[in-house]
C-alpha cells in the first residue's frame, strides 16, 4: 500500500485484492464487489476519514475498564458483582429487608418531584 495521505483513486486501484479487502474491512465497510468497487470504496472511506473501528479484543478491554471505573469509590474498589459466591439471599428475604411502601406513596412522591427539587430524607420517610 502506498502512504495514505496521498491516496487517490488511481493509487487505490493498484493495490491488491488482499490489501483492499483488509483497508475496507477495518472501517466497517462491506468487503464485496470487483476489484475497482473496492478501491473506490478504500479511496472514498480515506476521502471521508472513517477511522478504523476497534477490534474485538480491543472493545472487551475497552468495556473490562468502563467496570473496573464504575467499581472504584473513594474507600477503595468493590467487588466485582460476577465473583461474588457468598451473602446472597432469595428472594422472600431480600423483600423483607425493603422498607414497607405502598404504590400511593410512590405517586404522592413522584407527584411532589414535579413540584420541588428539595428532599429531605427524616425519620424512614421523604418529606418536601
Amino acid at each position: 500500500m502506498s502512504n495514505p495521505e496521498q491516496l487517490t483513486l488511481e493509487t487505490a486501484e493498484t493495490w491488491t485484492l488482499v490489501a483492499l479487502k483488509d483497508f475496507v474491512r477495518k472501517r466497517g465497510l462491506p468487503v464485496s464487489g470487483s476489484k475497482k468497487v473496492l478501491a473506490a470504496r478504500a479511496y472514498f472511506a480515506w476521502e471521508l476519514q472513517l477511522a478504523v473501528l476497534p477490534t474485538a479484543e480491543e472493545v472487551a478491554r475497552q468495556k473490562r475498564e468502563h467496570v473496573q471505573q464504575l467499581l472504584k469509590t473513594p474507600d477503595g474498589d468493590m467487588p466485582h458483582p460476577d465473583s461474588l459466591t457468598t451473602g446472597w439471599v432469595d428472594e422472600d428475604q431480600g423483600m423483607a429487608l425493603w422498607p414497607p411502601t405502598m404504590i400511593q406513596d410512590i405517586a404522592v412522591i413522584l407527584d411532589r418531584q414535579t413540584l420541588t427539587h428539595k428532599r429531605t430524607f427524616v425519620c424512614g420517610k421523604i418529606t418536601f
